[in-house]
């Protein structure tokens, strides 16, 4: 897996936390200080913004995960693709 492909994985488990919990982005940005248009460009174009160690630490406190749930990613042989 290359970065932009991994900052994409991040950018949508950000987003599945965020309506798991129920929380838009302009709520996100009030509780957590990070500016509405710096969370729109990280989930709409993580490949040129990608979130930081920080911001997604704030994220996961505000939606009850763990930093590590929302960098996580499925190995493509879990995810069933590529497997014979």
């Amino acid at each position: 897996m290359n970065t932009l492909e991994y900052s994409k994985s991040v950018a949508e488990n950000v987003a599945k936390a965020l309506d798991g919990a129920n929380l838009s982005i302009s709520t996100v940005a009030e509780r957590t200080g990070i500016p509405r248009t710096t969370l729109s460009r990280h989930l709409n174009h993580p490949e040129t913004a990608p979130f930081d160690v920080i911001e997604l630490s704030r994220i996961a406190k505000l939606t009850r995960k763990t930093v590590s749930s929302l960098v996580r990613v499925k190995s493509p042989a879990l995810a069933g693709e590529g497997v014979e």
